[in-house]
């Protein structure tokens, strides 16, 4: 019998023979030999293979930038949405959704006087921190070296932040409990919604945080949500569900005015912080909560995107007002340096929708310092129902002010009127008319355009999580 396990060596007596080449450098068979001392062009098979793979290795801002580049006109999509649908119920809209846009068809009436109020009040509205007391705190933030009190002035705005939100934050919580009980199945459900029964949205005297909604949250309606996963092992969306659930219920209970004071209290003993504010008690932090009240156009807009968006104003109305959304998110974004506004009106019978883009700090030469050493730039973009669409840019600075005007042009004859108009009304309110251009739009004007201190990040770490 063989011995089949018998290790043997292999021969190497020609392991190192010289072995003849059989490939011609001429050889009319091989094609597309690779030379080594040229640099080719990439074949492409890489890029492929990731985007198969479904690999983005753009940075959180290259994304944000490619969002805002392909971002809806939405003066345009309201313009249609009112001028068209405002005045009658069209084919597949309903009458609750009708009704809600005739609702702030009417509240867009309005005079220049009031047009202005209005200004003042969507700014205030669109800024929290926007008063004298947040102002000497941004001072007093800018100015000291202390690292222990920047840190807490940080904190005391979280706080703030949270205790003026915690009546957002409770909707959420709800909102998020009730499309969770949407996947369980009935015996939890029915749990789930006798424990949210016990929620108290109204504020009861409590300023931000109620403590009776935290701790039924905190020991009653989580610990049930922990045990129905470890009972069901649901891992899909009511866990994902879960997730966002704690996070609202942790910026709920953060948002307490007990936790406000005694940041406050500890501001105070800060030297820096003290010579500002040592007349203030806590009083004064009453007073900001006071000031923080609902808009009644903004509850209403609310209100309109909410039936748009569930489809009340028909298939086609509700991807229009899915693109308003994406582009009003987009304008909130945290690399968006401007501040945002949407203001509609009716004035003498004009229906006018427009936008307008704030930079408080333009950041050009002589910017920086004092309110009143910045230098602010606008762009306002509106449309005026039977003329056109508008782009307006303003720049200020030490009452010095710059106007361009972009017209449509239809108003071609009139360019010396406006223009003579537009001086007279810069300096009735006050400043000097330093320079004032029209000219026909060719086409809309573009954020980045107008402001390209967005680009500014891009220089940045590239970061995609």
């Amino acid at each position: 019998m063989s011995d089949i396990l018998k290790v043997t060596t292999p021969n190497t007596v020609y392991e190192n023979a010289q072995r003849p080449n059989n490939v011609t450098v001429n050889d009319p068979v091989i094609q597309n030999i690779a030379d080594p001392t040229k640099v080719t062009r990439p074949d492409g098979q890489a890029a492929a293979n990731e985007q198969n793979l479904g690999l983005n290795y753009e940075s959180n801002f290259e994304g944000f930038i490619s969002l805002l580049r392909n971002m809806p006109n939405i003066t345009e999509i309201f313009s249609q949405i009112f001028f068209q649908m405002g005045t009658e119920v069209s084919s597949g809209i309903g009458e609750n959704f009708a009704n809600e846009i005739s609702k702030f068809m009417e509240m867009m009436k309005m005079s220049p006087e009031q047009l202005a109020d209005f200004v003042k009040a969507q700014v205030q509205g669109a800024v929290k921190f926007n008063n004298v007391f947040f102002d000497a705190l941004e001072n007093v933030l800018a100015k000291t070296n202390s690292m222990e009190l920047q840190r807490e002035i940080l904190n005391f705005l979280k706080i703030f932040n949270d205790a003026s939100s915690s009546g957002s934050t409770l909707k959420n919580i709800d909102s998020i409990i009730k499309n969770m009980s949407k996947y369980m199945t009935s015996n939890f459900r029915g749990q789930l919604s006798l424990l949210a029964e016990k929620l108290q949205f109204e504020n009861g005297g409590h300023i931000g945080e109620n403590p009776r909604n935290t701790q039924i949250l905190k020991k009653e309606i989580v610990p049930f949500l922990s045990q129905y996963v470890k009972q069901t092992n649901d891992l899909g969306k009511v866990r994902d569900m879960i997730t966002m659930l704690t996070l609202n219920v942790a910026k709920y209970e953060n948002g307490s005015y007990d936790k406000l004071v005694q940041s406050y209290t500890k501001l105070l003993s800060f030297k820096d912080f003290h010579s500002v504010f040592g007349g203030l008690g806590d009083d004064a932090l009453l007073k900001l909560f006071s000031e923080n009240k609902e808009n009644d156009f903004v509850e209403t807009f609310i209100q309109i995107m909410k039936k748009g968006l569930s489809g009340e104003g028909g298939f086609e109305t509700k991807l229009v007002f899915q693109n308003v959304l994406n582009s009003m998110l987009v304008n909130q974004s945290v690399y968006m340096p401007l501040m945002h506004f949407i203001i509609p009106a009716e004035i003498f019978g004009n229906v006018m929708f427009s936008e307008i883009w704030v930079d408080p700090d333009d950041g050009q030469p002589g910017g920086g310092g004092s309110d009143d050493e910045r230098r602010n730039k606008l762009l306002i973009k509106f449309d005026i129902k039977d003329l056109g669409f508008f782009d307006l840019i303003v720049s200020q600075h030490k009452g010095k002010v710059e106007v361009q005007l972009f017209y449509p042009p239809s108003l071609a004859a009139d360019e010396k009127a406006l223009k003579k108009d537009i001086a007279s009304i810069v300096e009735k309110n006050g400043f000097s008319a330093a320079n004032v251009a029209l000219g026909r739009s060719v086409k809309p004007k573009t954020i980045t355009e107008v402001f390209p201190k967005i680009y500014e990040r891009k220089n940045g770490v590239n970061v995609k999580i």
